[in-house]
């Protein structure tokens, strides 16, 4: 095999019949703070050293010159390309527009027809990544060096002797998966020796001319197809690329390398007819129409031709744990809908490869989303027990059934090995033979490359490999549910055997995040019971309020953000975005009850005070409202006269309060309370609450219930039972629902956050 290696790397120095070195170009220092945002720009001649690149990691360079390609080449009809080779992150503009990514994997770019013909701006975006913390506990980590040395240089391209270069490459690794004593094996080797043979024997000027490169390259591919085809199956390539809004880059970065993706993507489409390629994440495709909107017109054609597919309904690939059931429909929401409005379609497929486990009422909200199929691919890290289907109906908790797909990676090649890792890994070719591969590089790899797509091309080249062609996914979901096989059936939640630390990790972020699905949930509510009171523009504000802020809450359910697993500047980002959460919120909130609020008749002796339940059923509450001094001088009355007990009590802040206990507030509304001034300084009485109200108990159709005076539950009996479920000797905290009060008559409405109505919870239980 080291004979056929050497042959490769000898095409592979054939493969250019012209190149010339660019060196003069001009080279702008940067950083990058913002989309558009560049701070601390400043010419950089000390980049000019090209053998060793002065880089700075985390420095964003500008590369800029004007190119000129040579008339000779022009007129002579070559491939031309462009070479540049650094290691970091680049995009290539030419002309202003976004024309693809540079990377590691992608150091190529062909200069279509529509471009070479007059003079060529380039402008290069590099970006040198800040390199991955070490990961001691996975090994995962893979850390890039920074830029240490620069080469870029104008090629033409001697197309035969490439051509060739990828037939000989996927023949030989064909071989090399066949066993020694396969027949097979011996004879893909002998047409690669004569091969090799007829192109050595070649002077340079046939190799430049091409057509008898060509030749052989024709005669290898018959002597293949004589030696036998693939092996039973079929494997669906469907091109991606996993970008992860946020883990070890903020989200603001992955605005960029959205742009070098995607532009990636239009350019290898420009080449290669057939190929096909899948994208998620709504977000992804907003974060392009706001910062690159030529490249997302672009886009939308793609997807029109139907060559890019729109997969993933959910606005991110969120965590599916942490989220409430209310959030996971406004991710399908939010997801579907932009696709629709911006595209004319949805997805019907769910795209979750990284998530870290998924819920068992996922299918039956997937099914409400649209959605009819499901893929992932992260149960294959499990760390204990195997999960033991690749293809499955997974069945929600409702009964719902979800045709599922476990793929076998992601980010994968096409090479001959990685077909036929992806094969060998499928439990399910006895049921269905045909399987999806995801190919291309995720994250900042920048997708699919060339080769692997030269690769596909040669599926019939693979001897005893399952045969493959460029597909969608839709298309392989389709398959099999025309096909209707005997599938597995797996119940309840998918649960993933790694990452279980991203439960417990930035506790602060799940605080906020639950506090903001509360805080939504309030505002949409009273909002909804108030829209009769509201003026046309004010209910075009809050909803415009309400939905920037959940489009927030919903990035911030990533799943490489919400779980804790991102580094230190997502989670800076995150409470900065938390707080317009908020705000966002509460101005809505505060809206919707000031309306309510003007409606409700108030007249009585006293200040009155508005309580608003926003529970489904009715119930008695404990609320603190804030006093002057000597509170305890003040009486409490509901709208029937009747008096309420109260207590006086100190805050912590110094000041005074008292505590009221309100009856039977309604389900999703209000009831009203007036404090008054008493005369005289009241005598202890009934109305004075006590922890009698604690420690004698409270006692329903089903639970009688008792605590101590700290407010835990010491018994807790279950009459229909008929037993005690808390252990002698045993305590359990106690917790309940916030309420909202309103004082009347205010000049304006204060709103205690969740942090606020908790602490009045542990007041009162005391």
């Amino acid at each position: 095999m080291e004979r056929i290696r050497r042959f490769i790397r000898e095409l592979s120095e054939c493969q250019w019949l012209e190149q010339r070195e660019l060196r003069d170009w001009e080279i702008v220092s940067s950083k990058y703070e913002l989309p558009g945002q560049y701070v601390d720009a400043a010419p950089f001649t000390e980049g000019q050293n090209f053998e060793l690149f002065p880089s700075k990691q985390g420095t964003t360079y500008f590369f800029c010159k004007q190119l000129d390609i040579p008339q000779e080449w022009m007129q002579q009809g070559q491939h031309i390309g462009l070479i540049f080779q650094s290691g970091g992150e680049g995009l290539l503009r030419i002309n202003g527009k976004s024309y693809q990514g540079l990377d590691r994997n992608h150091t190529f770019v062909t200069l279509s027809n529509d471009v070479i013909g007059r003079p060529l701006e380039l402008e290069i975006e590099l970006f040198d990544p800040i390199p991955e913390p070490v990961d001691p506990l996975n090994q995962q980590a893979v850390i890039q060096p920074p830029i240490r040395s620069i080469y870029s240089s104008i090629v033409s391209v001697n197309h035969p002797v490439q051509q060739l270069m990828y037939t000989t490459t996927v023949i030989r690794d064909s071989a090399v998966l066949l066993p020694e004593q396969d027949f097979r094996r011996v004879r893909l080797i002998e047409a690669l020796y004569q091969a090799m043979d007829e192109f050595v024997s070649l002077d340079r000027g046939a190799i430049r001319e091409g057509g008898l490169v060509a030749a052989i390259d024709e005669k290898l591919r018959h002597s293949i197809f004589a030696i036998g085809g693939n092996a039973e199956g079929l494997i669906h390539m469907v091109g991606q690329s996993h970008i992860d809004i946020a883990w070890l880059w903020p989200a603001r970065e992955t605005v960029r390398k959205t742009s070098r993706t995607f532009s990636t993507v239009d350019a290898l489409m420009n080449e290669y007819p057939e190929y096909r390629y899948a994208q998620s994440q709504p977000q992804l495709f907003s974060y392009l129409k706001d910062n690159d909107p030529e490249l997302y017109e672009r886009v939308k054609l793609r997807i029109q031709e139907g060559r890019w597919e729109l997969v993933g309904g959910m606005w991110v690939e969120p965590d599916l744990n942490i989220p409430s059931g209310e959030s996971l429909m406004r991710q399908m929401l939010y997801g579907q809908r932009f696709y629709e409005e911006e595209f004319g379609r949805s997805s019907k497929i769910e795209w979750l490869p990284d998530t870290f486990g998924y819920c068992a009422s996922l299918p039956q909200i997937l099914k409400h989303g649209g959605i009819e199929y499901f893929m992932t691919t992260k149960l294959g890290w499990n760390d204990t027990n195997v999960f033991p289907y690749d293809l499955f109906y997974w069945v929600g908790i409702d009964g719902t059934p979800m045709l599922s797909y476990l793929n076998h990676g992601v980010n994968e090649n096409t090479l001959p090995k990685d077909v036929h890792d992806h094969w060998q890994s499928f439990r399910e070719k006895a049921r269905y033979n045909e399987q999806m591969l995801l190919y291309g590089h995720g994250d900042g790899g920048g997708g699919v490359t060339r080769e692997m797509l030269e690769y596909i091309r040669r599926s019939e080249l693979m001897v005893g490999q399952p045969s493959s062609q460029f597909s969608s996914a839709a298309d392989f979901f389709a398959g099999i549910t025309e096909a209707s096989p005997q599938l597995p059936r797996w119940r309840g939640d998918l649960y993933l055997e790694l990452h279980r630390g991203t439960y417990t990790t930035h506790g602060r972020n799940k605080r906020n995040n639950r506090k903001a699905e509360v805080l939504y949930r309030e505002a949409e509510l009273w909002n909804a019971l108030a829209a009769s009171e509201l003026v046309a523009d004010q209910k075009q504000e809050i909803s415009r309020s309400l939905h920037d802020g959940w489009k927030l809450i919903l990035l911030n359910q990533f799943h490489d953000i919400i779980p804790g697993s991102a580094i230190t500047e997502t989670y800076e980002t995150s409470m900065k975005e938390y707080r317009e959460i908020f705000e966002l919120g509460n101005n809505g909130l505060q809206q919707g009850l000031k309306a309510l609020t003007d409606c409700v008749n108030t007249e009585g002796e006293g200040q009155p005070y508005i309580v608003f339940n926003s529970l489904g059923w009715s119930r008695d509450a404990i609320i603190e409202i804030a006093g002057p001094d000597r509170s305890n001088l003040l009486a409490v009355y509901d709208g029937d006269g009747l008096r309420l007990a109260h207590e006086a009590i100190g805050t912590a802040e110094g000041s005074q309060a008292i505590l009221v206990q309100v009856p039977d507030v309604p389900a999703f509304g209000y009831k009203t309370v007036w404090v008054k001034q008493e005369v005289s300084e009241a005598p202890a009485s009934s109305d004075k609450m006590s922890d009698d109200l604690l420690t004698q108990g409270w006692e329903t159709g089903y639970y009688r219930i008792c605590f101590n005076n700290q407010g835990e539950i010491i018994s807790l009996y279950d009459k229909s039972a008929d037993r005690e479920i808390i252990q002698a000797g045993s305590v359990r905290i106690a917790s309940t629902s916030s309420m909202t009060v309103l004082r009347s008559g205010m000049p304006g409405i204060s709103i205690p956050d969740m942090r606020s109505s908790l602490q009045v919870m542990r007041s009162c239980w005391r």
